[in-house]
């Protein structure tokens, strides 16, 4: 579908609705002012939101509006995340997951060389997270296909929103926002062959029996 293009404004609930309405790509839309990006493709039925933040100090301010955005769509969506990623344009496209996210062991491809490719795996996760998560995040909505393998310790807390879903966070969120796990570089060429962090590591064991494989998908 070609994109089409919403109108630059601050008010982002009117936005969204517009978009929706086109039933066609909205790409990218922004607010200078609040720097923060919307993209929408109806065809997958994901929504993106972006917000970004210059100095590493100010992710609450991004953070917390994000979150929020997430229980206020509990009744809406079958799943939600937020991340800290690097790469703006991945994340509008959909596959940031796949560029700017370090890679996990039986997860979505490792070495992904274009993003035509990038953009099958992404989407094939997307067609199974109404009961399989692509990863393990600081913030994620589990909808009611997860009921009965929700996380649970000492690491996360744990809030029913909606009629029948749950937001999951974090603890300490500051150790999944202070830094990227990916740094950014043009053309996040290989830029996934970081090692991932003790804390994701933690989550991904958390995770362990709702998250997503490609084998999923060959039943």
């Amino acid at each position: 579908m070609s994109p089409a293009f919403v109108a630059d404004r601050g008010d982002l609930e009117a936005a969204l609705r517009e978009g929706l309405a086109l039933g066609t790509n909205v790409r990218v839309w922004t607010t200078s002012a609040l720097q923060r990006l919307l993209a929408i493709d109806p065809s997958s039925g994901r929504v993106t939101l972006v917000a970004t933040f210059a100095e590493r100090a100010y992710w609450p301010r991004a953070y917390t509006p994000l979150r929020n955005v997430l229980a206020a769509a509990a009744d809406l969506v079958a799943y939600g995340l937020v991340k800290h990623g690097s790469d703006v344009s991945s994340a509008a496209r959909g596959d940031s997951l796949v560029f700017d996210w370090p890679a996990r062991p039986g997860g979505l491809g490792l070495n992904v060389p274009r993003t035509a490719e990038a953009m099958v795996e992404a989407r094939a996760a997307e067609a199974f997270e109404d009961v399989y998560a692509p990863d393990a995040f600081a913030s994620q909505l589990l909808g009611p296909g997860y009921e009965g393998r929700i996380p649970t310790g000492g690491r996360w807390r744990s809030e029913p929103v909606g009629s029948a879903s749950t937001l999951l966070e974090q603890l300490d969120l500051s150790t999944w926002f202070e830094y990227e796990f990916v740094p950014f570089n043009p053309g996040m060429k290989g830029a996934r062959n970081v090692a991932s962090p003790p804390v994701l590591e933690a989550a991904r064991e958390d995770f362990r029996e709702v998250l997503y494989s490609p084998s999923l998908g060959l039943g």
